[in-house]
């Protein structure tokens, strides 16, 4: 018989709370292989007890670290355990984790996206089987709502982006503070860049350090393509000089840092070096944006351009594989129109170039 959340037999209290302060141990661990290990031991030691709250409470933190890292698949495998876990359990698990295990539908959803074999029939089921869960329990539906968002996003339906994102806005029950801001920032790039970055400076003050990283890297790219390259020069050479090295190669997308910094070709350079995984033919296909941003530096200088152009070649692949995903042809036509053809900028401003259209 499992363990209930709230009654645990008192005979086994105290293994129970060494299995917790092993959880706490790890929760207090970077982000990385060395968190997912230790909550993985406690997840087994959960099994061992028949204590399903703490397994799912163990099965959070290794996901958390995996989605952290952009280790999609792990971290959709993981998600799925839980959903498992929560329908499984249910009775066993305490009802504010169970409503927790559903709202991180978008964090799935989102993972799901990056894996071009994950097939838009699998993702819009999820989020169908989701919301069914979420009218089931009563919860409100502004996950679903921003998931459906995120989908439509990758297929660059900007209209159903608007209108999933307003119903997501206008739920009481928000996200947090730093995903709102990056949700806010996205979705709006996709259908009004003005706006997206009002969003990012609106926001920059109120979250934390990675997240506040993340967006300025964001705003940076999107001052180039409102037509702004100096100032999205300036940003972006802001954000590599005071922004911690760790979180820089992390948590910003380096498709926005080095196209932002095209007029500082020295510094993109450096920064091209602290991710070269990046731009190796074996690198993950949701980074061909910074392998297009990669691939454009290196084409401006005929000494590079031969690099550039099996870069150009290796992101527009990459991004071919999601439009044949989501049948369109957004992603490619996006790094045609405004990486690949899009002339490069001048730091002069009295011959301002901007991005095509």
């Amino acid at each position: 018989m499992p363990i209930p959340y709230a009654d645990p037999p008192a005979a086994l209290s105290e293994q129970i709370e060494a299995v917790y302060d092993k959880l706490v141990i790890a929760t207090n661990l970077t982000s990385g292989p060395e968190m997912e290990a230790a909550a993985q031991t406690v997840y087994d030691e959960a099994v061992e007890l028949d204590y399903p709250h703490l397994m799912a409470l163990a099965a959070m933190v290794r996901m958390g670290s995996e989605f952290d890292r952009n280790e999609w698949q792990d971290g959709v495998a993981s998600y799925a355990r839980l959903l498992k876990l929560g329908r499984q359990y249910a009775e066993f698990i305490a009802p504010e984790l169970s409503a927790q295990i559903i709202d991180l539908a978008p964090y799935t959803v989102n993972g799901m996206l990056q894996l071009p074999r994950a097939s838009l029939p699998q993702i819009t089921g999820l989020i169908d089987r989701l919301e069914q869960a979420h009218l089931a329990a009563g919860e409100p539906l502004g996950q679903i709502y921003l998931s459906r968002a995120l989908v439509a996003a990758h297929r660059g339906d900007g209209e159903a982006v608007r209108e999933w994102q307003e119903r997501w806005q206008a739920d009481p029950a928000q996200s947090t503070p730093a995903m709102t801001a990056r949700m806010n920032v996205y979705l709006s790039s996709t259908y009004d860049r003005a706006r997206a970055v009002e969003y990012a400076e609106y926001a920059a003050a109120e979250i934390n350090a990675t997240s506040a990283a993340w967006l300025a890297g964001e705003r940076a790219l999107l001052l180039v393509q409102t037509g702004r390259p100096d100032a999205a020069s300036a940003a972006a050479r802001t954000l590599v000089t005071e922004a911690d090295p760790d979180v820089l190669a992390s948590a910003v997308d380096f498709g926005s840092l080095l196209r932002a910094l095209e007029t500082d070709r020295d510094t993109a350079l450096e920064v091209m070096a602290m991710r070269a995984d990046l731009f190796e033919p074996d690198a993950p296909p949701d980074e061909f944006l910074a392998q297009a941003s990669a691939a454009r530096l290196l084409l401006a200088d005929p000494a590079t351009a031969a690099r550039g152009a099996a870069l150009c070649d290796l992101a527009m692949r990459n991004a071919g594989a999601f439009d044949e995903r989501n049948e369109t042809s957004y992603n490619t036509d996006l790094l045609r129109a405004e990486w690949f053809n899009a002339p490069p900028y001048s730091p002069d401003p009295s011959q301002p170039m901007s991005m095509k259209e």
